[in-house]
């Protein structure tokens, strides 16, 4: 995972929309003729203030094991300031459920309508040690498989980093800010947080940072809903 700012002072709306077009091409031609790529992810996060003009993206590659990701292209880079690169294992949902939705329309389908950013909740639990990490996994799968049968939930990821396995990274991505209310309101999300409460406050050294992100690539349709965010 590669998180990289782009530098827009002044606020420049074509350049950005010119960096997001290019993004968006490389992403789409990159997973069209990879077989070893899963997944390529790219959102945008949200802002803190009105004050910040940088924007500030998110690449996610999903690679099948064994394979070696591959750094992006210099053509994107070169209008970037990389922060961080991060090597991270996928937890939840299982293997095969990481390839990207690829939508063909049948026959007599409506065509797509529109484009819609997604909502994005990225949370980063930095628990005890690895076994606390490991316990936390597994009381995430029943959150996740909960979550999934939600109207508005698309997908709730779980990633572990590599070289620091105690730090897990999830994802919750929803349709709307009104699908993550809802999600926030449920029953199985209280329960849930109930019974992780108590071993998640003394495994985790501070309060676990979170983040909003908007989704840029795959694309999704608000009418009729397809996106290539879906859980396969």
């Amino acid at each position: 995972m590669v998180t990289a700012r782009l530098p827009l002072q002044p606020r420049n709306a074509s350049r950005e929309a010119l960096f997001l077009a290019d993004a968006s091409a490389f992403a789409a031609a990159r997973v069209a003729s990879d077989p070893q790529l899963q997944r390529l992810d790219i959102l945008q996060l949200r802002p803190a203030d009105a004050t910040t003009t940088d924007a500030t993206y998110s690449f996610l590659e999903v690679f099948a094991r064994g394979s070696d990701a591959d750094a992006l292209p210099e053509y994107l880079t070169a209008s970037l300031r990389v922060e961080a690169t991060v090597q991270l294992r996928t937890l939840f949902p299982e293997r095969t459920r990481w390839r990207q939705m690829k939508w063909q329309p049948q026959e007599g389908e409506l065509p797509e309508l529109g484009s819609l950013a997604l909502l994005v909740e990225q949370t980063t639990f930095t628990m005890q040690d690895e076994a606390a990490a490991a316990g936390f996994a597994r009381s995430w799968s029943e959150l996740g498989h909960n979550s999934l049968g939600e109207p508005g939930v698309v997908r709730c990821d779980l990633l572990q980093e590599v070289a620091r396995p105690q730090v897990l990274v999830a994802r919750k991505v929803f349709r709307s800010a009104e699908a993550r209310r809802e999600h926030e309101a449920s029953p199985h999300l209280a329960q849930w947080r109930k019974r992780v409460g108590d071993a998640l406050g003394a495994a985790a050294a501070a309060p676990p940072p979170r983040v909003q992100l908007d989704t840029v690539f795959p694309r999704s349709s608000p009418f009729p809903f397809r996106s290539g965010w879906t859980t396969v």
